[in-house]
């Protein structure tokens, strides 16, 4: 049975530094590109729906039924570790891994070398403009792409340290006031502007619950693998609505839920044998011929596995 709670973005970014969120084996990479991240942050302030996040939950002292790796700060991967028990309570995120990623990145790390601004002159009634650059400098002054644009100029402003300084005070007044006195700003439609995203930022990762999260329990009634089956398909159907998994992704999480060290063969050994043929793509021709299934199409969504414990039909 799944328990809904609603979390503030700020606490969940929180919660995945201290690696209470945490990503399962069968999870794939980060996928998402910085301009999708952006959109997210301007959906996030404009107060619009952006899905639920669905996880795992799993008792502290446990041993998981996957092993997991911690979201990445940086956007670089990070392998799994085996665990044999939970050093806490955790929450093994198996739908909305790239929504948490691009928060947790955006407003604690960085992409590509790059970190978050957000534009204090942004349109609030039309467009919250964010971008990641990894220096200031190289921000554009000026909106050329909107004509209709109210102030011309940009005004960009670290977002990790707008957070950090509105956690401080907790007072987006108070915070609004610093800026438009550091930046010398007089003009009365400036600070207007400068007041209104500063309070839709603080509202929207601060003081606002925006985030709903679905807690799903392990039925420890049911063994390992009957679990690790079910799950795996669940994390099937739920990525069928959001970033479609590839065949590749798809028989990759087959795999690793099964054995989590399949994680280091796929993603690191695997480039090792290019030269011989053995791709991605190849890797998931070989198991339809293994199964003889040669005439099978490579834009399946759901191959089955040869002697899987995932092998079931379950639709």
């Amino acid at each position: 049975m799944a328990t809904w709670k609603s979390y503030k973005v700020a606490d969940v970014v929180n919660e995945i530094d201290e690696e209470k969120f945490v990503l399962p084996v069968i999870q794939r990479r980060l996928v998402w590109e910085e301009g999708k991240m952006e959109l997210l942050f301007d959906t996030l302030l404009k107060g619009d729906s952006f899905g639920g996040i669905m996880v795992i939950e799993e008792e502290r002292g446990d041993k998981p039924l996957f092993n997991y790796r911690p979201f990445t700060k940086d956007g670089s991967n990070i392998n799994s570790k085996q665990v044999d028990a939970l050093p806490q309570l955790q929450y093994f995120v198996i739908d909305g891994q790239q929504r948490l990623q691009t928060f947790y990145i955006g407003l604690k790390g960085s992409i590509n070398g790059k970190v978050l601004f957000f534009d204090l002159f942004s349109d609030y009634n039309t467009e919250f403009e964010f971008k990641f650059e990894n220096d200031k400098d190289k921000l554009p002054k000026q909106s050329k792409d909107n004509q209709d644009r109210v102030i011309k100029d940009h005004c960009w402003y670290l977002a990790s340290a707008l957070l950090k300084r509105l956690k401080d005070t907790n007072d987006e007044d108070q915070v609004a006031e610093e800026i438009v006195k550091s930046l010398a700003v007089s003009d009365d439609i400036r600070k207007k502007h400068i007041e209104k995203n500063v309070k839709a930022f603080y509202k929207n990762t601060l003081t606002a619950d925006c985030l709903g999260v679905s807690k799903v329990s392990v039925n420890r009634s049911f063994d390992d693998i009957t679990n690790k089956q079910r799950i795996v398909e669940l994390f099937r159907r739920l990525n069928d609505g959001g970033t479609k998994l590839s065949p590749f992704d798809l028989v990759a999480s087959i795999l690793k839920g099964f054995e989590w060290q399949m994680e280091a063969f796929l993603e690191e050994t695997l480039k090792d044998y290019e030269e011989i043929g053995l791709s991605q793509d190849n890797l998931i021709k070989l198991l339809f011929l293994l199964q003889d299934n040669h005439k099978k199409e490579m834009g399946l969504s759901r191959p089955v596995m040869l002697n899987s414990p995932f092998n079931t039909e379950i639709e």
